[in-house]
């Protein structure tokens, strides 16, 4: 397989089995999340799932990449010990969910070792692209912010369909998806910003202060166009349509709301696809 697409699968699966793991670990003892098998059972299957493909697609090619120093490889080798690691706490966690109906206790503890151990994977799998100084995408202070808001994201927008689906819908998540969804705005644009800015240093760099053919405006740099039709795009699927369909979906009977909840979350799915192919 190409790397770049063993990378955007990698990056996406791990992102949104870290995801849900970290809102189900903190949500948990709230009343109005579903303490049943079904429940459990669609929530942490995909996480597993997850958490195999990530591992399986995160091996091979991805190591070799020009430019990039051992650190990066000591990185990749951290998030795949992290996502390994992360399985018998979410089978902990997953067992008493599905098997008892419960979070507390032992199991409690499970869900709350599963979030660090999520958070800690978002972050190491950010640190195995920063590493690489060659990459302006890769190589600046918004990538781990980046990897965290997306993988808040997928995990807020799917526990929320399975909320829908299982219970009646719960305000306070269908808020979370809200305000994560203005998260990764700010954290995307600044992201993109930043690379942009690269980009025109590098260009100055190059050329000198003015335009290529010599005048005195200052350097600047546009995006080529496939990048610029991918960032629409990202943005069209990422942000912008799950976020009418929540806002939508709010106060609508159970049935249209949860139609809409679950449109919101495979639009997500698909612009976190883009947005990984993006990066």
């Amino acid at each position: 397989m190409h790397p770049a697409m063993s990378a955007t699968i990698a990056t996406t699966c791990a992102g949104l089995a870290s995801g849900i793991l970290i809102l189900l670990g903190l949500i948990a003892p709230i009343d109005e999340v579903p303490k049943t098998a079904p429940f459990g059972f669609f929530a942490f299957t995909p996480v597993i799932g997850c958490i195999a493909a990530a591992l399986v697609y995160s091996a091979g090619k991805q190591g070799v990449i020009s430019g990039g120093a051992a650190e990066h490889l000591h990185w990749l080798a951290r998030t795949r010990f992290l996502l390994l690691l992360n399985l018998l706490p979410t089978i902990l966690f997953s067992f008493g969910w599905i098997m008892f109906n419960t979070v507390d206790g032992l199991w409690r503890g499970a869900g709350l070792i599963c979030t660090i151990l999520a958070l800690l994977t978002l972050f190491s799998h950010a640190r195995v692209y920063v590493a690489i100084p060659t990459v302006a995408a890769w190589h600046n202070r918004w990538v781990v912010l980046n990897f965290i808001a997306i993988g808040l994201l997928a995990g807020t927008l799917w526990v929320n369909v399975l909320i829908h689906l299982f219970a009646t819908g719960n305000p306070q998540i269908a808020l979370l998806v809200v305000v994560a969804l203005f998260f990764v705005f700010y954290v995307k644009r600044g992201h993109w910003r930043e690379i942009d800015r690269s980009q025109a240093k590098l260009r100055v760099l190059a050329t000198g202060p003015g335009e290529d053919h010599g005048d005195a405006r200052p350097s600047f740099y546009v995006p080529p166009e496939r990048t610029r039709r991918l960032r629409r795009l990202a943005f069209i699927f990422l942000l912008a349509v799950p976020l009418l369909l929540e806002l939508v979906g709010m106060g609508k009977p159970s049935g249209l709301a949860t139609l809409f909840a679950f449109g919101a979350a495979l639009s997500g799915t698909a612009g976190i696809v883009i947005e990984r192919w993006l990066f």
